[in-house]
């Protein structure tokens, strides 16, 4: 029996598409973040997690909520431990699951509320934002997720959610509508206080079948939610650019597992290839061992570099992403240090220029009407 890997993607850089490939099970993943956050070298709020072995795979793509209390803390202490129940779920029914994982959720707040207490406050923060940053840290930290356990041995997917990051399932030929759309609540969670919020997990279990490919993703890649058929690598990059750029740019997580031989994926320049058998890729999270306050010796520590390197941001008061105060964050970015932002002031300047022929004759004419004026 191959020997379990895990992959813990690091939530301090940008890992490009890492595909790993296996005669049967297959999958890639994906990860960047926010223009804000490369921009600041912040923690993203986003979170993947991976085990597998050549004939099962478990997974969790997490998504901090931004207006709680670092959703970065939540995203990865639920990914964590999300991909350790789907790898060791227990047996019975989607009902029985549903209470089983909202169990295991309430019980995780015991090792999530220490460390959101233990967090340290960036120095420098105004009187006004330490205030509301200590009222959201009673509220606790917060995130949403997709998960699932993908078992060749018994041919099932078992898939559990909360909140609305993307889970989709396609076959060959097109996409297989088997998930309740309906149940995917944007206000459903998981919370380091309370546990799940607003009802407990959705879990569905169901034969593979038909099913060759399961994708899930953060609503940061909202723009594939269009796409018929997952995308290929190169497909996947350019998205992943295009939501760097946009004025609302997001963290970026994708993960794709592939279930019928060999994936149909191009090996893109800048992705990576591994066998399953491999060691753990480096983009794995070293910083899951250090407690809160070394963060800052793990930033110094990552030299991954960025997908989409940032535009030097100008020296301003910053509140770190995931600490969920708005004003602040609307503060941190200039106008003109975001791409899309350069290339729109850049044409109202030009729109704003005369050219030096039209003065010329303008100020001639001017002084010909004021000629004949005091010739009358």
């Amino acid at each position: 029996m191959s020997m379990h890997k895990r992959v813990a993607v690091s939530q301090k850089g940008e890992t490009e598409a890492v595909i790993v490939g296996g005669d049967v099970l297959s999958h890639r993943y994906l990860y960047a973040r926010s223009y804000d956050a490369q921009a600041h070298n912040d923690t993203g709020q986003d979170y993947i997690a991976i085990q597998g072995t050549h004939d099962r795979l478990a997974f969790a793509v997490c998504d901090g909520v931004g207006q709680s209390f670092f959703g970065d803390v939540a995203s990865r202490v639920l990914g964590e431990a999300l991909v350790d129940w789907l790898w060791n779920a227990p047996a019975g029914d989607p009902p029985v699951l549903e209470q089983r994982l909202g169990d295991a959720l309430r019980a995780l707040t015991s090792k999530a509320t220490p460390e959101v207490n233990a967090l340290t406050l960036p120095t420098g923060l105004s009187p006004r934002v330490r205030d509301v940053l200590e009222k959201k840290r009673d509220s606790g930290s917060e995130s949403i997720f997709v998960g699932g356990l993908v078992d060749l041995r018994d041919r099932t997917l078992l898939l559990t959610w909360m909140g609305d990051c993307r889970l989709r399932l396609f076959s060959r030929e097109a996409e297989v509508n088997a998930l309740d759309t309906g149940r995917f609540e944007v206000r459903q969670r998981w919370s380091s206080r309370v546990g799940p919020v607003h009802g407990e997990p959705n879990v569905v279990k169901m034969p593979i079948g038909s099913v060759t490919s399961v994708i899930a993703y953060s609503d940061g890649l909202a723009r594939l939610d269009v796409c018929a058929s997952p995308p290929s690598v190169s497909q996947l990059t350019q998205e992943v650019q295009m939501a760097y750029e946009s004025s609302t740019s997001d963290d970026v997580s994708f993960v794709e597992i592939w279930l019928d031989g060999s994936p149909p994926w191009e090996a893109a320049p800048g992705s990576a290839m591994a066998h399953p058998d491999a060691p753990v890729p480096p983009a794995a999270d070293e910083r899951l061992a250090a407690p809160p306050n070394d963060r800052a010796a793990a930033v110094a520590s990552d030299t991954r570099t960025s997908l989409a390197p940032p535009v030097a941001p100008p020296h301003v008061p910053h509140v770190p992403s995931g600490s969920g105060s708005g004003p602040a964050r609307k503060v941190a970015r200039s106008p003109a240090t975001h791409p899309r932002d350069d290339r729109r002031d850049n044409a109202q300047s030009k729109a704003r220029r005369i050219p030096l022929p039209l003065i010329v004759i303008g100020t001639g004419a001017l002084l010909l009407l004021l000629l004949a004026w005091l010739l009358r």
